[in-house]
């Protein structure tokens, strides 16, 4: 009998996307710096991020710290030892890949979706105060369909980097910060 160990936390109320927490000039923003603080209180922890946000915090992420970004997860046992993980942000799907996922599962015809590139939709997020309200602009497919499957690979993405902590065997803490 296998039993999952993990305890996954998710951090709502709160934008967590890439361009909250990288500056245009591909460095950390003052909120990126303010979550490497908050990880290096966990000595020995992981962090799997987008490229360019793992890129970006890096450098104020503790020795003790790992980092990964989510193409290159497949695979990786280094975060087996790490007692607690944080998921940065939602990682990005090539649109191709989501279309290609679409006609894989019934799409029977390639020409019913529209060119699958990503649209900008800004979100919002109300916070305890009801006069402040944060926004986000977040990528999303164009066509509901694909956006649909969009989201499936983003979550298998993310299960991803939850599963290295390997919690089948360890109890583990992997906190989420991704919208």
């Amino acid at each position: 009998n296998i039993e999952n160990k993990v305890s996954a936390i998710q951090l709502i109320r709160k934008s967590w996307s890439k361009a909250s927490l990288v500056a245009e000039d591909g460095t950390a923003t003052t909120k990126a710096v303010e979550v490497a603080r908050t990880i290096n209180r966990y000595h020995g922890s992981f962090v799997a991020a987008p490229k360019a946000v793992r890129e970006a915090i890096e450098p104020h992420l503790g020795e003790t710290i790992l980092a990964g970004h989510y193409a290159k997860l497949r695979g990786l046992n280094a975060f087996s030892a790490c007692k607690t993980g944080f998921v940065l942000c939602d990682p990005m799907v090539p649109p191709i890949a989501v279309l290609d996922l679409a006609l894989a599962y019934g799409a029977d015809d390639r020409d019913a979706y529209y060119l699958p590139e990503y649209i900008e939709e800004v979100r919002r997020f109300r916070m305890r105060d009801p006069e402040h309200v944060e926004t986000s602009i977040s990528p999303v497919a164009a066509h509901p369909v694909l956006e649909t499957y969009r989201e499936i690979l983003v979550d298998d993405e993310m299960l991803q980097a939850i599963g290295r902590v390997r919690g089948f065997w360890n109890e583990r803490t992997v906190y989420i910060l991704s919208n």
